[in-house]
């Protein structure tokens, strides 16, 4: 009984030594995916609209963040693909705007 077919790629130079160098982008725990699951919380889609998950995904990271680039980080895309995405799915986000506050409880407001 044999088992299942082994490919393998020669390059030159040690495999070993590239494992090394590439250690840190081979790692599973470091990855987007990994590094997202642990920042964001997990969400029920209610439907299996993408846009839609896009839309959820991209306002939870930017209240999170409170800025684009922290958005951008969090999803793992860069600050220019986190603005085209707003602007794709027309969220309401404008440039240096703070999460939305909630007001205290003492507030009366103006007089």
């Amino acid at each position: 009984m044999t088992g299942p077919p082994q490919s393998s790629v020669r390059m030159r130079g040690s495999t070993h030594a590239l494992a090394r160098r590439y250690s840190a982008w081979l790692d599973p725990r470091q990855t987007t995916v990994a590094r997202y699951k642990l920042a964001m919380p997990q969400f029920i889609l209610e439907d299996f609209n993408l846009e839609n998950a896009e839309r959820r995904l991209c306002i939870e990271a930017l209240e999170r963040a409170g800025n684009i680039v922290g958005a951008a980080k969090l999803l793992g895309i860069t600050r220019h693909a986190m603005k085209r995405r707003i602007i794709k799915l027309r969220l309401d986000w404008t440039r240096g705007a703070a999460p939305p506050r909630t007001p205290s409880s003492g507030s009366t407001g103006p007089s």
